[in-house]
């Protein structure tokens, strides 16, 4: 009888654990369910009036955070998911990067991308700490504040039918190299904040990124093409995507492992796809996910926006959405400018790099998960992030409304000037 008492506990006692299981899974279907739809909504809601879906899926996670009435979403789950958003976007962003797309932006666009970078960064860290923000903090918002979004620029150009002009063109290859100074800028931010800025602690961390870097660029270049090339001609479709996902959370886990960023290694592993023949072929495998995954991400940074905490700090707000608007799109337009553009295109590009997206929330997001900021600086940084996203067709048809004028008149002279500038860059 205790034996048999004994196996009917361990079976009670597994059903319960069972039930368990059922029901956190369950918890995380519902969740998952809410926020796919919400942000659907958000999404479309946000295309239907001129808007990037960003701000929708960013709007969904704020309706469905527990800052609001109504359905609140397990923080905690989503954002475990939504880590892979993360891995997936700057994988993508690597896979579709390489030498030569870095080439074709031509050095004088180069180094304006770079310069503005390092201006605007410097102007928002010194305003964030007039708000009375700490050194590490302004760093990260400075940091997120100067990177425009490659994904709502694209989308504008598409929608006014810009991609092949001049400052579409400008305005597109600045933002990638934009994406590459994001992905190091994210390493060396964590490297000098916190209790990691000790000189010791900032050399360990250019030894880990130097030997991550390294190893990736000469083993993986010459591993993981011929693996790929395989696999998409040999194997089962099945047997190459799940290659794809193990190279991509594969490094950004050895990237966390060595004290960089989920975003560096995720980003270094589409460098070394990049190379592979089949690279579009990876490209058109992840799309789906990506943009599945990437949409959670947007979700939860939503998510842990406080509403209260924005309207208790509009005068900071207000700070921020100027400084990416009005001072980037002023800085970048003056530099694309120097670089030999003519004023239209480099008021243009100006107009178009006046944003962030989605490297903004991937630096703050990173600030937060380390203690480096406080929910009140992290929800007054989304939301001017956000509101950037919100005005950015609105500055750009703005801004190409009064430079008709001026580009009607220069005529033949501004189609040469600009035919010279295109072969300098």
């Amino acid at each position: 009888m205790p034996a048999i008492a004994g196996i009917s506990g361990q079976a009670c006692a597994g059903r319960r654990r069972g039930s368990y299981a059922g029901l956190v899974e369950r918890d995380l279907l519902v969740d998952l369910v809410a926020a796919v739809s919400i942000a659907l909504g958000g999404g479309w809601l946000a295309t239907r009036v001129g808007l990037s879906p960003i701000a929708g899926y960013v709007a969904a996670g704020v309706a469905i955070s527990p800052f609001t009435p109504g359905f609140v979403g397990d923080l905690e789950r989503l954002r475990l998911i939504a880590d892979i958003g993360v891995v997936l976007l700057l994988f993508g962003i690597g896979v579709e990067f390489s030498a030569s797309a870095l080439r074709a932006t031509g050095w004088r666009t180069a180094a304006s991308a770079t310069a503005m970078t390092a201006v605007v960064l410097g102007v928002a860290t010194g305003a964030a700490l007039l708000l009375g923000w700490g050194a590490d903090a302004a760093m990260f918002t400075g940091a997120a504040v100067a990177i425009s979004s490659s994904t709502v620029i694209a989308k504008l150009l598409a929608e006014r039918g810009d991609a092949a002009s001049v400052h579409g063109r400008v305005a597109l290859a600045s933002s990638i190299v934009q994406d590459v100074l994001a992905v190091v800028l994210v390493s060396v931010l964590i490297a000098v904040s916190g209790e990691g800025g000790a000189p010791e602690n900032i050399l360990l961390s250019i030894v880990k990124a130097g030997v991550l870097v390294g190893s990736m660029l000469v083993v993986g270049t010459r591993a993981v093409p011929p693996l790929l090339d395989y696999l998409a001609e040999h194997e089962a479709r099945e047997l190459f995507v799940l290659s794809i996902a193990a190279i991509a959370l594969g490094a950004a886990l050895v990237s966390e492992w060595a004290g960089l960023s989920l975003a560096f290694g995720a980003f270094l592993a589409g460098l070394v796809v990049s190379e592979s023949d089949a690279s579009h072929r990876v490209l058109g495998e992840l799309l789906p996910a990506r943009d599945v995954f990437g949409v959670l991400f947007f979700v939860s940074v939503g998510m842990l926006i406080d509403p209260s905490v924005v309207g208790e700090n509009p005068v900071a707000v207000v700070v921020l959405v100027a400084l990416i608007v009005v001072v980037k799109g002023t800085v970048a337009a003056l530099l694309i400018r120097a670089s030999g553009a003519s004023p239209e295109e480099s008021r243009m590009s100006g107009a178009l790099l006046a944003n962030a997206g989605e490297f903004s929330f991937v630096l703050i997001g990173v600030a937060l998960d380390r203690g480096v900021v406080d929910n009140e600086v992290f929800s007054v940084v989304v939301a001017a992030t956000a509101v950037s996203i919100v005005a950015a067709p609105v500055v750009v048809a703005l801004v190409g409304r009064a430079g008709e004028p001026q580009a009607m008149s220069t005529g033949g002279e501004g189609v040469a000037r600009r035919a010279h500038f295109i072969r300098r860059s």
